[in-house]
């Protein structure tokens, strides 16, 4: 959680929808849509990009139940994440070094 806390875009693997991973050797290793929210709802994220999202996810009608339970959660921007999709980002605040 350290590393990705205040971030201005998180991308996170989207894989199942919560609940319906296979076992818990499974839950370990992947992330379903809620937890993916809880993660960037606690660390704090400006925006969270869904990818590797598996076909029976990307259909009219999850689609949307995902992005709205999501958002219930997290409330920053969500990102349906498709290939060569540019986010946009504030320009960073250059780093002040001590000494």
């Amino acid at each position: 959680m350290r590393l990705i806390k205040g971030c201005d875009v998180l991308v996170h693997m989207c894989h199942q929808l919560s609940g319906t991973q296979p076992g818990p050797e499974w839950a370990r290793g992947a992330a379903g849509h809620l937890e993916v929210a809880h993660t960037a709802r606690d660390a704090g994220v400006r925006s969270l990009v869904l990818t590797h999202i598996p076909e029976q996810m990307d259909v009219p009608g999850i689609r949307e139940k995902v992005i709205r339970e999501v958002g219930e959660v997290f409330k920053g921007n969500v990102f349906w994440g498709e290939d060569l999709m540019e986010i946009p980002v504030k320009d960073p605040k250059p780093i002040k070094h001590k000494g």
